[in-house]
């Protein structure tokens, strides 16, 4: 084999291998800070449903108690069965809303990480190749526009005109970019 080829290999070995740490998720929290907010976020607003369910259910049941001249061993049994379905419900929900927590902020955190280190090799002078996001996560649109924008840049392009930035602007508020009856084309 000769020394070309092996180094083609090689290239082409690290080419793959950088493909595929790019798709495998080896770490369960990228961004640390962010994913613990809003999975605490997740988390507490799941206890505190369950809690107001709680509040709401004993005190419809303490009403219909009292109606039906219900004694206190009721009321004891009462307070004892809801704090077991609480206990039973939190501890179900809570891990839940963890991992749902966890898969949710993967398709935000994810994409997040994986543009920052883009435009850190950009910034860095490397080429690193077309932005990449996996198919399910989020900020996939930000990619594409980025890419767009970085090409822009790379082919040296002249500043775009006001008619340019209008369309940018329509696009973004969610219009379509039409040309202007003004511009001619040809």
């Amino acid at each position: 084999m000769t020394k070309d080829r092996m180094e083609y290999l090689m290239r082409e070995r690290k080419k793959r291998k950088i493909v595929a740490m790019r798709r495998a998720r080896t770490k369960k929290l990228i961004n640390k800070g962010l994913q613990r907010k809003l999975i605490a976020v997740f988390v507490g607003i799941a206890t505190y449903c369950s809690l107001f369910q709680v509040y709401l259910l004993n005190r419809s049941l303490v009403q219909v108690a009292d109606r039906v001249d219900a004694g206190p061993e009721f009321l004891d049994g009462l307070s004892t069965v809801l704090q077991d379905n609480l206990a039973v419900t939190l501890c179900v929900l809570v891990p839940t809303m963890w991992a749902f927590g966890v898969i949710v902020t993967h398709r935000i955190a994810g994409p997040l990480y994986r543009l920052e280190q883009h435009l850190a090799a950009i910034a860095a002078g490397e080429d690193p190749g077309p932005c990449t996001l996996r198919k399910f996560d989020e900020l996939g649109e930000f990619c594409e526009t980025m890419n767009a924008a970085v090409d822009r840049l790379r082919s040296g392009a002249p500043k775009p005109s006001t008619n340019d930035g209008e369309k940018a602007r329509s696009l973004l508020d969610g219009g379509t970019a039409a040309a202007p009856a003004s511009e001619s084309h040809g």
